[in-house]
């Protein structure tokens, strides 16, 4: 991720500001001597390759010693600048796992789910050269967090900043759902000694102005949060949707050029053929976005997860995740599999081969180039641009609560320039939604569409 982000920085300057700096090492290790010396002052949070759960993870200062620096230089991993003015939730430090999910890179769908976690350290926060070490502190990792007895685990009931109303939770005891393995010795040991030496006490807030009293909150908690201490939080997620997209176009030309070396463009059946612009659509991905919010409100990436976890250590985590795998399905069209049907169409597709009457059938061409594209009307499109417009507008119209924020009207424009390449398909849709949109789908509408076009049948459940 942290390459091709630096790719899209080299080639657009200033727009691709979205996560802090980072080194991958140990091939970067000049580099990252350079801006050590250059930021003598600065932290740093390594991030060892191939591991998850906070397992690894440390915080370091610019001066290492010199044992530290050789290790450092014979191991694979990640180092990034660490944020050192975060935002605090009562003196907590916390993060977001914002859960996105990519139906197709070509064309670019991006949808996020509306709902996420906000994750808190279960010490209270300092950034104090002496207390790196407090991994509880510095890291809003559940699996380190659940361990501490100040943590909280929630509920999910009923009740919000917003209400005025708070109700205590419970202490979580230890849970194993994640399967995350325990903290080692030597990790025990640091924490505890964090712990005391602090001389503080790490329990959440009671006070009314707190928030709720745990150490997992929802999205719907933290909007709450902002309006009670006078916070912009739309404006902040405004800030984490540029983020987003800008995070996918970054590293949308190596996806894309996978994707159609694998796919196959001839299509085997009436359904591939119809199937409009790009690679077959046959995958999709949600993605845990990992965003640190510092005390501008500005988003920074930290990672993003391509296997999040879905296990379910608290009620909150059961809804979130229970109804953003349900509607992710939905999203996608999956259908239940029936294997009458399918046995049926292998059998009448093997007659048809043995008797020689199984023609490939080609999909549809495009009807312009790139350059045609955009002296063009909407209604001057092909069969393969609308069936291609007509995939888009089917997957929006089963969204449920999910939110689309690439392709949208006024997003097209503003993120044209930022792909490396021109992408058809891209093109096609930014047309589509500057010439009407989902309203073409309208029943007054839908007659002036050009006889190529799918005509939709349910749009009062628009």
């Amino acid at each position: 991720m942290w390459r091709n982000i630096r790719c899209a920085q080299r080639r657009i300057p200033h727009q691709f500001d979205i996560t802090p700096p980072s080194f991958v090492l140990p091939d970067d290790m000049r580099l990252w001597e350079v801006s050590r010396a250059q930021n003598p002052n600065a932290f740093w949070i390594w991030k060892p390759v191939n591991s998850s759960c906070g397992r690894g993870i440390k915080v370091l200062r610019s001066n290492l010693d010199a044992g530290m620096e050789k290790s450092l230089s014979h191991k694979k991993g990640v180092v990034q600048r660490y944020v050192e003015a975060p935002l605090l939730l009562d003196g907590y430090k916390f993060d977001l796992r914002l859960y996105v999910i990519v139906t197709s890179y070509d064309p670019l769908k991006v949808y996020l789910n509306p709902e996420g976690l906000v994750r808190l350290a279960t010490q209270r926060y300092s950034n104090s050269p002496g207390k790196l070490q407090c991994r509880r502190m510095h890291l809003t990792n559940y699996s380190i967090n659940k361990h501490a007895d100040a943590y909280v685990k929630n509920l999910d009931l009923p009740t919000s900043p917003r209400s005025g109303t708070n109700c205590e939770l419970p202490r979580a005891e230890g849970r194993t759902e994640d399967r995350a393995p325990a903290p080692t010795a030597e990790e025990l040991e640091t924490d505890a000694h964090c712990s005391s030496s602090s001389g503080e006490e790490t329990k959440p807030q009671t006070s009314p102005d707190s928030g709720p009293l745990s150490s997992k909150w929802s999205l719907d908690e933290l909007h709450g949060y902002f309006v009670a201490h006078g916070l912009d939080y739309n404006l902040m997620m405004e800030r984490i949707k540029d983020l987003i997209v800008k995070a996918l176009i970054a590293v949308e030309p190596p996806i894309v050029s996978q994707c159609h070396q694998g796919a196959s463009f001839q299509g085997g059946s009436n359904a591939q053929a119809l199937r409009g612009l790009g690679p077959n659509p046959s995958c999709f991905e949600i993605y845990g976005f990992d965003v640190l919010v510092d005390q501008n409100l500005v988003p920074w990436l930290l990672e993003v997860n391509i296997l999040p976890s879905f296990s379910s250590s608290s009620p909150l985590d059961k809804r979130i995740k229970t109804r953003l795998i349900a509607e992710t399905l939905t999203l996608v069209g999956l259908r239940p599999f029936d294997h009458r049907l399918i046995g049926q169409a292998l059998r009448e597709e093997r007659e048809g081969q043995v008797s020689g009457l199984h023609t490939k059938v080609q999909a549809a061409p495009k009807s312009h180039t790139l350059n045609t594209l955009t002296q063009s009307t909407l209604w001057e499109l092909g069969q393969a641009e609308w069936t291609t417009i007509a995939e888009a507008h089917d997957e929006f119209m089963r969204r449920g609560s999910l939110q689309r924020v690439f392709p949208t009207e006024d997003g097209v424009d503003r993120y044209t320039d930022l792909f490396a390449c021109p992408r058809y398909a891209n093109l096609v849709l930014a047309k589509w939604l500057h010439e009407g949109g989902e309203a073409c789908f309208r029943p007054d509408a839908a007659r002036l569409l050009p006889a190529c076009a799918p005509r939709c049948t349910s749009w009062e459940q628009y």
